[in-house]
């Protein structure tokens, strides 16, 4: 199947326009931005553990567009989902090494720390992406009994993004 070279444009169109928004984000207050592109805002401090590696993490997350809209949610899928903390996508990685459990976040990832220029699914390629993401828990490699926060715990967070019904939000317009 040939493209001709169209979704590999088309990711670059949405790249370009992910940087711009980025950059426009990092002048807002309480973001923070790390040298590889991770910007966030910490919504909630968490009192719990640091994952590290090998073990799992319990989430609760919600990715929008950077217009606001709503990709997904984990609710959506059967509440908080579980991840193998060496297996989740680089932004996630990076920002979980510095969140303890109970710790919500508003993650901002550049396309080289989400699904790149190739995307996945319901994806496109070159997709600047924002999560909000709160640590539940940690299950350890040793079998030892998780660390887990209740359920009732996870909550929505004021601002625009919480305007956003829980269902599918609307599609990313194919050209750029």
């Amino acid at each position: 199947f040939r493209t001709n070279g169209m979704e590999e444009h088309l990711s670059r169109t949405r790249a370009a326009r992910g940087r711009i928004f980025l950059a426009k984000n990092a002048t807002k207050a309480g973001v923070v931005e790390r040298p590889s592109g991770l910007q966030f805002v910490v919504i909630k401090e968490g009192t719990g553990a640091f994952p590290r590696a090998g073990e799992s993490v319990m989430t609760h997350y919600r990715l929008f567009t950077t217009e606001g809209h709503l990709i997904d949610d984990s609710m959506d899928s059967g509440g908080p989902q579980r991840f193998e903390f060496d297996k989740v996508i680089a932004g996630w990685r990076e920002a979980l090494q510095e969140m303890r459990v109970g710790a919500t976040w508003r993650l901002f990832l550049p396309p080289e720390l989400a699904y790149g220029s190739q995307g996945l699914a319901h994806i496109p390629g070159g997709e600047t992406l924002v999560y909000e993401l709160t640590l539940l828990g940690i299950h350890s490699k040793a079998g030892a009994e998780p660390v887990v926060l209740p359920p009732s715990r996870v909550g929505r967070t004021p601002g625009k993004l919480e305007a956003m019904s829980s269902g599918r939000g609307k599609k990313i317009p194919a050209a750029g």
